[in-house]
């Protein structure tokens, strides 16, 4: 059975976690708050392979958040997602991990998703690089307060040596993303 732990190190206001999987992928995550006042939470990871032959990898990034609403309403709770510039609303009739939105969802090259709870008055923007993910992914369950925003690496085969990387931010807003 496998060690569900990473080991991590810290340095400052940065966590580096590492977990070596028994088929020779070497997982590392940085997690770090900048000094920079600016509040936001920078995210780095890489996968590497250093087992024998190949391996095709495909990493599901799982943010997961706090609503603080059971609202079904996506005009309390809006979550949008930013295309060629411009914010769309895009979960509602949301049930789940899917709704008339996902191909909005699917094809968006924007760069950044985001939640935000009328009521509450805070929400959350993620903000990546769309080159290092395949697509974006909403799963949101109308009725819990959690609400995920993920996002999913290209599928990449990696041979002994290669890696590939990703990184995004979050930040805490005030605000909705002006859709």
């Amino acid at each position: 059975d496998e060690d569900p732990k990473f080991e991590a190190t810290v340095e400052g206001q940065t966590i580096h976690l590492t977990k070596k999987l028994k088929d020779g992928t070497v997982l590392e995550r940085t997690i770090a708050l900048p000094d920079d006042g600016s509040g936001k939470v920078l995210f780095e990871g890489t996968a590497k392979y250093e087992g024998d032959g190949s391996k095709t990898l495909e990493l599901k990034i799982h943010p997961e958040y706090d609503t603080v609403t059971r609202t079904e309403d996506a005009k309390e709770l809006s979550v949008y997602v930013q295309d060629n510039g411009k914010w769309k609303l895009v979960n509602e009739e949301w049930d789940t991990d899917e709704g008339p939105s996902q191909d909005v969802i699917n094809n968006a090259k924007g760069g950044s998703f985001a939640f935000f709870n009328h009521e509450a008055g805070y929400g959350v923007t993620e903000t990546y690089n769309p080159d290092d993910f395949a697509r974006p992914n909403l799963w949101w369950s109308p009725g819990r307060k959690l609400l995920n925003l993920e996002l999913i690496t290209p599928s990449v085969e990696l041979k002994k040596g290669d890696s590939f990387s990703y990184s995004y931010e979050i930040e805490y807003t005030e605000s909705p993303p002006d859709a």
